[in-house]
């Protein structure tokens, strides 16, 4: 079947010059690049929740495009963990605890919310399940976290459930727009946690 689109007055200018619908995002090269798209992207949402009247909404959305979207952000949190890896921090703690070889029995099972590079997975002495709803590299499993049922990871072959020994979250709660769903997640992450298990939380100084 034929299907009529409406493009708005932008696409079609758009279209004639040559231009791309959808911006590019700018490649960001710089911290402070970064922190500027990321404290952006922020406000930005945080305002989007709060907002009741439509004409907000629409210009916020339109703000929130003209950024470059979640795309620029996870670009823009990619950069930031590249200079200043979370992962350094999550290993330093883990290990001042002794929960990596040699001092502990087994490597620790690490499950990390939102990831978006390989770093911990790439760490030594560490049993990692990195997942994200939009997966950026084909290791990263695309999964839901609040999907997941509780009680830790399903044994494909004993269909036993063993928790994590340690939990990973940064820079996701704060993106989750609903209360109700950070409450669920929060739970989420106790439930998939042994009792005496670590969780690493991670949020911007805005939230």
């Amino acid at each position: 079947r034929h299907r009529s689109i409406t493009l708005s007055a932008r696409c079609v200018r758009a279209l004639k010059m040559g231009r791309p619908i959808v911006p590019v995002a700018r490649t960001i090269n710089s911290r402070k690049r970064a922190r500027a798209v990321t404290s952006a992207f922020h406000r930005i949402t945080h305002e989007l929740e709060r907002a009741t009247d439509q004409l907000e909404r629409r210009h916020l959305t339109e703000e929130l495009r003209r950024l470059g979207g979640r795309a620029a952000y996870q670009q823009a949190s990619a950069f930031n963990t590249a200079v200043n890896p979370t992962s350094r921090w999550v290993v330093r703690r883990i290990r001042a605890r002794n929960m990596l070889p040699p001092a502990a029995p087994h490597e620790p099972r690490l499950i990390e919310i939102g990831a978006i590079n390989a770093q911990l997975l790439d760490t030594p002495g560490l049993c990692v399940r990195a997942i994200d709803l939009r997966a950026s590299l084909p290791r990263i499993e695309r999964a839901d976290f609040l999907a997941l049922p509780h009680g830790g990871q399903l044994g494909a072959s004993t269909g036993v459930t063993r928790a994590y020994d340690v939990l990973v979250c940064s820079m996701v709660l704060n993106c989750v727009p609903e209360a109700r769903a950070r409450f669920d997640m929060l739970v989420g992450m106790r439930a998939h946690l042994h009792v005496g298990g670590v969780c690493f939380i991670v949020l911007p100084l805005s939230c």
